[in-house]
């Protein structure tokens, strides 16, 4: 899109565009595992499933113990982006299958903690800050453009709506 539409998208004062990108599985697990085989995290492979009605599975195998099976983790959007107040996108998670030795496995996902730095976990919540995501994807200068944003999913992908209005700046 930068080399369609310039460097600069002020050049395109009263442009309005909104859409929907289905961010498929494919997609997400391919970039996930380019991340991970590029990292030093204590997390050797995450394979995201995407559900209906904002849900999404991650299956998460983790480097050390070996023996360690792997961990399904749930999560549900509960936050969406308020542009431009805040950017930021919060998850509800919890480990499903679990029952009652969920509480003792929950500390053993310390690794979120040690993420990137646009994604923090509180307590049960995983926020993330797209501000600082896009920043990070030298992408920053779309946020000061998008009028909404949000984040759904559909069985298979997860569904990115949007809107972008480029306006110009004050004239005397």
């Amino acid at each position: 899109m930068r080399r369609l539409l310039g460097p600069r998208l002020e050049e395109l004062t009263g442009a309005h565009v909104s859409g929907e990108i289905p961010l498929t599985e494919a997609v997400l697990n391919r970039v996930i595992a380019e991340r991970l085989a590029a990292s030093e995290t204590p997390v050797e492979s995450a394979v995201l499933q995407v559900r209906a009605a904002g849900e999404l599975f991650v299956r998460v195998k983790l480097r050390r113990p070996a023996f360690a099976p792997p961990v399904i983790i749930g999560a549900r959007v509960e936050q969406q982006p308020d542009l431009p107040r805040s950017a930021v996108l919060g998850l509800q998670w919890w480990l499903p299958g679990l029952g009652a030795l969920a509480a003792l496995a929950a500390p053993a996902l310390s690794f979120l903690k040690a993420g990137p730095p646009w994604l923090t976990m509180d307590g049960q919540r995983l926020l993330v800050d797209l501000a600082r995501l896009l920043r990070e994807q030298g992408a920053a200068e779309l946020l000061t453009h998008l009028s909404s944003l949000h984040v759904g999913t559909r069985e298979g992908a997860v569904l990115v709506r949007f809107a972008l209005d480029v306006r110009g700046g004050e004239t005397s």
